[in-house]
């Protein structure tokens, strides 16, 4: 994806006529907006409002029929404005929008993660527009979204996108399996990864199969808990990693350890497409992020436990942060729409009753309390989840994922392998990839 993306990229620095006018567009499409702004919050009126945008995104099936729908109800509510729907699974999704920035063709709206890998490249080359003009307008009403949501979409003190959900990480436990092991899910989450080990012996026996599903993932348990875990972080602020040898080497031990005593799957089982174990009751343990809570207690066929990662309690190492963010392209022709589109998709609560939170806890706390009063058993669930984690459990978000970062997933991938089968031991897999990093920048 990242030689594709330097294509694609330097394709569109051979635009010059098509960014100067985006220069030009940023004025114009600034004072429309602010010139339109009059409704309760901000936001541009019905009639101020004409033309087609675009927006794309990611995801399953149930998340592109409910924004699909979306998409429809605000042509209802601005109907001189066309939205045309973008959509497809997340493989191949990035590699898609680098090959519509070389054609000079971005969506005008676009889903993205503004500080991860894939999103880094198109931010160095302003390819994504800076929202604070829109949202000091009120275009884009932010004023019922905490400062600290905004955090992580805010790069060089500009903000590049708008959450459409918070999310977080939670051990995922069966209570059924607990009970039949004789032992209580710990509420507060385990004080260390060595009493979740002492537990997952248990639940190994009642199962017949594994402890736990494999919680030793590169994403998200490595690069999003354990570096932060050890007070340190994935990336650094000045170089790519900002992890040690020591914090890589306990991990891969502790992943090897666990799969040499059968209390996690195999890679070949773990890395099977839909074989999770906890959903077949033969594994008590696993690690998710929150969005998807629902997903697994739908397929599993009852209500399992979250609580919080191991230790978290005393290192605060989790964190809050943007599960999705809505952006808007530098270049669109017709941004006074865009905007007025992202502000309806992030605060109008009739259309995030559809969304029903897939992408995470909405972050304007009306929209929050709106969907928490009318939720299910489960949604309320990852409410109550999130309300209780970021109290005493969480500490602001690191350093953004560089472009460089895009490359690490299969370098981290091959280098499981060899540890796993026995190819390298964890301090020798970290040299190499510490020579790999090198070759990177």
């Amino acid at each position: 994806m990242k030689r594709v993306l330097a294509v694609a990229l330097a394709c569109a620095l051979l635009m010059p006529a098509a960014m100067a006018g985006c220069s030009k567009s940023d004025s114009e499409s600034t004072k429309s907006v602010a010139s339109a702004a009059g409704t309760e919050q901000g936001a541009a009126s019905k009639d101020s409002l004409s033309g087609d945008i675009t927006f794309f995104w990611w995801g399953t099936q149930v998340r592109n029929d409910a924004t699909s729908k979306v998409c429809k109800m605000f042509e209802e509510k601005y109907p001189n404005v066309k939205v045309t729907p973008s959509f497809q699974s997340f493989n191949g999704y990035y590699k898609k929008l680098s090959l519509n920035a070389a054609a000079n063709s971005m969506p005008d709206v676009f889903q993205f993660k503004t500080g991860d890998s894939n999103g880094a490249e198109f931010m160095e080359k302003n390819l994504v527009q800076p929202l604070d003009e829109y949202v000091s307008s009120k275009a884009i009403d932010a004023t019922d979204i905490d400062k600290s949501s905004l955090s992580s979409d805010t790069v060089n003190g500009k903000l590049y996108g708008i959450p459409l959900g918070t999310n977080t990480l939670a051990m995922l436990c069966d209570p059924d399996l607990y009970k039949k092991a004789g032992i209580t899910i710990p509420e507060d989450g385990y004080d260390s990864w060595e009493d979740a080990e002492a537990d997952a012996v248990k639940l190994k026996a009642v199962t017949g199969a594994y402890g736990a599903d494999d919680i030793f993932t590169f994403a998200p348990t490595f690069n999003y808990y354990w570096c932060r875990e050890q007070g340190e972080e994935m990336y650094g602020d000045s170089k790519l990693l900002g992890f040690s040898e020591k914090t890589f080497v306990n991990f891969y031990t502790m992943k090897k350890d666990w799969m040499d005593k059968g209390l996690i799957p195999p890679l070949d089982v773990s890395s099977e497409a839909n074989n999770i174990q906890i959903q077949k009751g033969k594994a008590g343990m696993q690690v998710i992020w929150t969005n998807v809570y629902s997903e697994y207690c739908k397929t599993a066929g009852k209500q399992l436990a979250m609580i919080p990662m191991p230790g978290a309690k005393k290192t605060k190492a989790m964190s809050i942060s943007s599960a999705q963010d809505i952006c808007m392209a530098s270049g669109s022709k017709n941004k006074d729409a865009a905007a007025a589109f992202i502000n309806y998709i992030i605060n109008d609560v009739d259309a995030n009753k559809v969304l029903n939170a897939e992408r995470g806890i909405p972050v304007p706390s009306k929209v929050r309390d709106s969907l928490k009063s009318a939720s299910d058993e489960t949604n309320k669930a990852v409410y109550t989840y999130i309300e209780k984690v970021s109290d005493g459990y969480v500490s602001d978000v690191g350093p953004s994922a560089p472009a460089a970062a895009s490359s690490l997933t299969d370098i981290f991938k091959d280098l499981e392998q060899q540890i796993v089968y026995g190819k390298a031991t964890p301090a020798q897999a970290y040299q190499k990839l510490t020579d790999q990093v090198s070759k990177l920048s």
